[in-house]
Order: structure tokens, then sequence, then C-alpha cells
């Protein structure tokens, strides 16, 4: 499919999305032509298509708010300004995200706050006055409503944006993550919940029915992940929408106004933690991910250290007594590099060592391993290298690279390598004997002259 056809398909979604999701809305409301206070679930679906597919989405939304005018009796002028005003109004979403620099995946606190008080201080404001001063010249509406129909469509549209623009952001960053398991278990549970607790035997006390699900999307938020907590939010929310349509649970107790405030607020509540302690533990969990790289890699040259070196050994048994293949374990110590680090001093002697990763880099496999024990002292892994003369001629190469000038500023600096070899299974089978042997080989090595290999015997 071409890109001018994808966009056209993207647009006719979108539009189709937003006319079909915008008549849902009206339809719960009592409200007058496009005036809801009802949440507005095609402002939500305008915001994030625009925040995720850029600002050529703005036709769709103009397209579909369009159609939606014209089939609530709006006349062609105003209904075209309405559609102006949405889709001018998602492009400033779009700047105002760019400019504050907020990560659309929603991995910060600071970007559900900013997404917050863009949409309810910023966007719906703007919406909202100007949407219901065209209604208000066009007499479709009277100017004695303003302020109560300027309200309406504010609280509307930003419950819209709330509940549908972050479940939308982040069904689409986390949606790998997600298991038809998953989504099955929280649909069916959450779902028997709500319908029971709202519906079936409706408890008519909003703060007990709240002390009942705020704990569920909290644990969800927790320990399954946030995307899945949020479609909890999703599916309280349409269930107690409907129980409002059939005169149940605890949103049927006044007129319809404050019922679908108080269902607003309830739904807000929910999102609101979701969010926040969904992020908590998403940004507790990429902390955790951070320090066990940390304590896993070394953190000047980015290689694997002594704490991945007992794994890959063991790994390399296991493989060698599975297959019967050899595997070469070379113990590496740079020759001078004490030198320069005393002449020139350590931020030299740092720049030296990431020059020779670099260049023994070039000739490791993706079954290799180079680990960097500390100091000037490495480990390569060869898996699945059995021929002696293939080892040497691998160790070969890494030397004469190794051995070649290396320039930094005006100084040029020359180091070898003095490396030891064992070979697994032959000279052991445990991670000390192969750690050890391959040590001394090194040692005989340095004893030889250095910049040399020597082989366990």
């Amino acid at each position: 499919m071409s890109f001018f056809h994808q966009y056209i398909f993207k647009i006719f979604l979108l539009s189709t999305l937003y006319y079909f999701t915008g008549k849902l809305s009206l339809s719960f409301s009592q409200d007058e032509g496009l005036i809801t206070i009802v949440y507005f679930v095609a402002e939500g679906i305008a915001l994030a298509s625009v925040l995720l597919y850029g600002r050529n989405m703005w036709l769709g939304i103009f397209i579909g708010q369009f159609l939606l005018a014209i089939d609530t009796g709006v006349m062609i002028v105003p209904a075209l300004m309405i559609a102006s005003i949405n889709s001018i109004n998602s492009l400033i979403g779009l700047v105002l995200f760019k400019y504050f620099k907020l990560n659309k995946n929603l991995e910060k606190i600071r970007d559900i706050v900013g997404l917050v008080c863009i949409i309810s201080l910023v966007l719906q404001p703007i919406s909202a006055i100007f949407g219901n001063i065209v209604l208000a010249i066009f007499s479709i509406t009277e100017w004695q409503s303003y302020i109560k129909n300027t309200l309406s469509w504010w609280f509307g549209n930003t419950m819209g944006q709330f509940l549908v623009t972050p479940f939308i952001l982040l069904i689409h960053h986390n949606f790998k993550e997600f298991t038809l398991r998953d989504v099955a278990l929280n649909t069916l549970l959450f779902g028997a919940i709500s319908y029971i607790i709202l519906i079936i035997f409706p408890i008519k006390t909003l703060a007990i029915i709240t002390s009942i699900t705020i704990p569920m999307v909290v644990v969800v938020s927790a320990y399954k992940n946030i995307s899945i907590a949020y479609s909890s939010a999703i599916i309280f929310a349409t269930i107690s929408l409907y129980s409002i349509q059939i005169g149940a649970g605890p949103f049927s107790t006044r007129d319809s106004i404050n019922n679908i405030i108080d269902l607003n607020f309830f739904v807000f509540s929910h999102i609101f933690i979701v969010l926040v302690i969904g992020t908590l533990f998403q940004q507790q969990k990429i902390y955790e991910e951070k320090l066990k790289s940390m304590s896993m890699y070394d953190f000047l040259t980015g290689l694997p250290n002594r704490n991945l070196l007992s794994e890959r050994l063991h790994h390399v048994i296991a493989m060698a007594h599975r297959y019967q293949k050899n595997s070469a374990i070379c113990f590496i110590d740079i020759d001078g590099f004490k030198y320069v680090n005393d002449t020139y001093g350590h931020s030299i002697g740092d720049i030296v060592l990431k020059k020779v990763v670099s260049r023994i880099g070039l000739h490791i496999r993706e079954e290799d391993s180079l680990i960097r024990l500390g100091g000037d002292e490495f480990l390569i892994i060869l898996e699945g290298m059995e021929e002696k003369k293939d080892i040497v001629h691998f160790l070969d190469r890494i030397s004469r690279d190794v051995n070649k000038p290396i320039l930094i500023d005006d100084k040029i600096i020359n180091v070898s390598l003095s490396i030891g070899i064992s070979i697994c299974p032959v000279d052991g089978d445990t991670v000390v004997d192969l750690m050890s042997h391959s040590d001394n080989a090194m040692y005989k090595a340095k004893e030889n002259g250095k910049n040399c290999f020597v082989f366990y015997s």
C-alpha cells in the first residue's frame, strides 16, 4: 500500500470513528445538539491520532466533526466552523505537547500532568468557548444558556479526552506486552464485578463502590501493567454509563445531570489513580532494570563484567557436554597499560582501553563473548571454536590490530596483548578451572616476552 493510500485509509478510519463515537456520546445526553456533558469519546480519539500520526490527521477530525454537526441539524456554515475549531484545537495540542517536550508514551508523571493540563486548561476551554459562540451566533442555541452550554461542552470533551487519549497512547506503546489471556481475564473479572455491584445487586452508595474498585485498579497497575489497569477503568466507565440508562446503581439516585457529573468524577478518579500509580511502578521497574544493567555491564566500555562471567562460562560448559563442542577461553592482559596510566594519566588510559576494546570487537562473532574482568584484563569466550589453528588465526588478527599505534591528540601510544588460552572441556569443565588455567597461561605469555599467546598445558 502506497503512502497516499495509507493516508487516505487513516483519514477515512479516523473520520468514521469520530462520527460514530460522537453519535454514541450524544445519544446518552439530554442536552441540546452538539453539546453534551457525557464524556465525548470522539475528542479523545482525535487528540490521540494527532499525537501518534502527526498534524496531517486534522482532515479526519474535520470530516468527522462536520458530518456529526450536519447530522444533528446544524447548518453547513456553522458546521464547517465547528469542524475547523476542533481540527485546529487538536493541532494546538500537538504543538504544546512538542513545546513542553512531553513523551507520548506517558512514561513519567510529568507527561501525565502535562497532558491533563493541556486538555483541561487549554484545548477544551478553547473548543467550548469558540464552539458555543458559533452556535449562539447562528441561533442554534440561546445566548442566555451560553455559560451552561460552555461548561457542559468543556466538561464532556475534557472527560472524553481524559478517558480515551491516554488509553490509546498506552495501548500503542505497550501493545507487545498484551497477551490474549491477560486481556480476556481482565475483561471477564472487571466486567463481572462491575456488573454485579452496579446492575445485579446494585450498591447505592458511591463511597462503598469506590472503596471496592479503587484498590482493584491499584493492584493491577502495580502487578500487571498500566495499560491493563487502564482498560479496567474503561470497563467501569462503560458499565456505569449503562447503569444510568437503565436506572440502576449509585448513578440513578439523583437527576440525570448530577448522575452524569458523579459518574465523570468516579471515572476520572480511577483514570488518575491508574496513571499515577501505574507510572510510578513503571518508573520503578525501569530504575531497577537500569541498576541491574549497571551491575552486569562495565561503565567505561559497555562490556559484560565479572557478574555475567559465571553465567557465560556455565553456558559454554553446558554446551560442551551437550553437543561435544570445544570452546576457547582466552585471558587477555594489555601490555604496557600501566606505563600509559603513569605517564599520560587515567583519562588517556581510559581512551586507550576503549580503543583496544573497539579493535577487538571488530573480530568478535555473534556467538562469542568479550568480558572486562577489571583494570586492563579481559576475557574472550570463543564458543564452538575447536581447532587450534582457527584460534591462533583469530587471536593473531586481534593482536595485529591492537599492535597498531594509537594516536590521541599529539601522542602516539603503543600497547600489545598477552593472551592465555584454555580449552573447555579439555582443560577443565568448571568455571574455577577454566579461569585458573587461562590465567596461568597468560602469565606464561608474559614470561615469554609479552605480545604473544600461550595455550594451557
